[in-house]
């Protein structure tokens, strides 16, 4: 790889808030772009931090200025799409040689969802492009456990979703980060789609036998019904049309549609993806 910026869009973001170390450790410059401020952890030396939304046309036409390799990831909102169709248009125009953008489980599969629909209309983009991209299509993320349950099980030593008995191969976004960074840092740079899980298909039962073994207390599972759900994310505040996506993912879960394990990142990584136990140890603090 020459000496060219890696811009790294969503940099505060769960994904990208990983990689940007990874990138940073091999002394490419990196241009960590995020509509927030990154922390003083973030900020490394090494990392140029710009604020900028990718809303914005002229923020982004600046914030892709030398940038050599891309990582793409948009925020999980109504138009995302049309920001990312708008994005790759002027990647494109500033000369951007390879795009690593970050997609969802089930893109280009026949998208069975709406998120994953939304995705394939990005990586329709990209071949139109004429951009070399991979696209990362990760399964659900471990690190959700904790933003969507850590709370229920620290108070009340349960959680709850509408998903049944359902297994997900469920990913740690660690995995994610490194398997972006490697395919960012390759040269020639590879293309391709890579579909992104762990290691195993586990159901919210077996999730909660780990959490349980580990935290040394009874962690029960829940299973609540979809209509009282929904109406808990809007009472939340979550948007319909979000709400809409996550139910659709609860209800591809309960049907065993998110379970399928690949070996795309023990492929790329040359090792094994992170088990749950091993991710739980390591997060076993949000969860006390």
């Amino acid at each position: 790889m020459t000496g060219g910026i890696v811009l790294v869009t969503g940099a505060t973001g769960t994904v990208g808030s990983g990689l940007i170390p990874l990138l940073a450790a091999t002394g490419v410059p990196v241009r960590a772009v995020s509509r927030r401020r990154l922390s003083s952890r973030q900020a490394s030396p090494g990392i140029e931090a710009m604020r900028a939304d990718l809303r914005d046309p002229v923020a982004t036409a600046a914030a892709l200025v030398g940038v050599e390799r891309l990582f793409l990831a948009t925020p999980l909102e109504e138009d995302m799409a049309a920001v990312a169709a708008r994005v790759v248009e002027q990647a494109g125009d500033a000369g951007v040689r390879h795009v690593v953008r970050l997609s969802a489980f089930g893109a280009g599969g026949g998208a069975r969802t709406r998120l994953a629909a939304i995705h394939e209309e990005t990586e329709a983009a990209l071949r139109q492009s004429g951009i070399p991209f991979a696209s990362l299509r990760p399964n659900a993320f471990m690190q959700n456990t904790i933003g969507q349950f850590a709370d229920q099980i620290r108070r009340w030593g349960r959680f709850e979703a509408p998903q049944g008995g359902g297994r997900v191969s469920v990913i740690d976004t660690r995995d994610v980060a490194a398997v972006a960074a490697r395919l960012l840092m390759q040269s020639p740079p590879p293309t391709g789609c890579f579909d992104l899980t762990g290691p195993a298909a586990l159901s919210n039962h077996e999730i909660a036998g780990v959490l349980s073994r580990l935290l040394g207390r009874d962690i029960e599972y829940v299973d609540t019904d979809a209509d009282e759900a929904r109406a808990a994310l809007l009472a939340q505040g979550v948007s319909a049309w979000l709400t809409d996506i996550v139910m659709e993912l609860y209800t591809l879960s309960a049907r065993d549609g998110a379970a399928r394990v690949t070996s795309d990142v023990a492929e790329v990584l040359g090792r094994a993806p992170t088990l749950f136990e091993d991710f739980a140890a390591d997060y076993a603090d949000s969860f006390r």
